[in-house]
C-alpha cells in the first residue's frame, strides 16, 4: 500500500515560492523561498521555509511545475 499522507510543509503549500539559481544555462533549486500569502505576517515570512507549515496551509495543485531544469536559455 502506498504512502499517500500529504506533508504540510512550505515545499508542498500552493503559496510557497521556491527560489532558483542560474547556473551556465539552467535553473537550479536552492533551500531558500518565500510564502506569498498576505494573510501570513512579514515577520513570520522571513523565517521560512518551516517543515511542519503553518495554520494558512493549502495544498498544492497537482500539476504544478516541478521540474524547472526543463527551461533553458
Amino acid at each position: 500500500m502506498e504512502n499517500d499522507k500529504i506533508i504540510h510543509g512550505c515545499k508542498t503549500c500552493k503559496y510557497f515560492l521556491q527560489h532558483y539559481i542560474r547556473y551556465k544555462t539552467s535553473f537550479h533549486k536552492i533551500f531558500c523561498g518565500h510564502c506569498t500569502n498576505i494573510d501570513v505576517k512579514a515577520y513570520k515570512r522571513q523565517k521560512l521555509p518551516y517543515i511542519s507549515g503553518c495554520n494558512k496551509w493549502e495544498q498544492a495543485e497537482e500539476n504544478s511545475f516541478d521540474n524547472i531544469n526543463a527551461y533553458r536559455l
